[in-house]
């Protein structure tokens, strides 16, 4: 059965979370490995994985495993529909 979002909040949430778990197989990255990076224990990365991570924190995942540049910019764009 397909996921119904009820706003389109939860759906860009949800694909970010899914991008985030996607690069950290890829790269073989923990999600301790990642929340050290981010300065917060591994049980609140978990968190945040389900919840949602602020706009700074993003940013900081972001830059922490370094994806193709253009790459990152393609996949925001099919987010949000551009």
């Amino acid at each position: 059965m397909p996921k119904v979002y009820l706003n389109e909040s939860q759906r860009i949430k949800d694909r970010l979370r899914r991008w985030v778990i996607g690069e950290m197989k890829l790269q073989n990255v923990s999600q301790s490995t990642l929340a050290k990076s981010l300065g917060i224990s591994q049980q609140m990365f978990s968190y945040k994985l389900k919840q949602g991570f602020s706009f700074v924190e993003f940013i900081q995942i972001v830059k922490f495993l370094k994806p193709d540049e253009q790459e990152m910019i393609g996949e925001l764009r099919r987010w949000i529909g551009v």
